[in-house]
């Protein structure tokens, strides 16, 4: 099954066009309802490249190893692999 909605196409326009969205890719990673957002959010911004994209985008992945969903947090974590910011290193 496809999921789709208006979250999830946002989250795919920003991370298609390189865009922080004035903070909402953040916004929907830590308060989107649906995790499947959330999800999307973070592999969104795990793509996002460092140090171009530095502290505010590892620190929102950070902040989602918290989140209450097994795969929001199991995919913040490869995020933050892949981003390679040695500032997240021991998180």
């Amino acid at each position: 099954m496809i999921v789709t909605s208006r979250e999830l196409e946002e989250v795919a326009q920003l991370e298609n066009s390189r865009s922080l969205g004035a903070g909402r890719l953040f916004e929907l990673l830590a308060n989107d309802r649906d995790a499947h957002v959330r999800v999307s959010a973070a592999t969104a911004l795990g793509r996002f490249p460092y140090p171009q994209f530095g502290a505010e985008v590892t620190e929102a992945l950070v902040r989602a190893l918290e989140d209450p969903e097994m795969e929001v947090r199991l995919t913040a974590a490869f995020a933050l692999g892949v981003r390679a910011d040695p500032d997240s290193a021991g998180t």
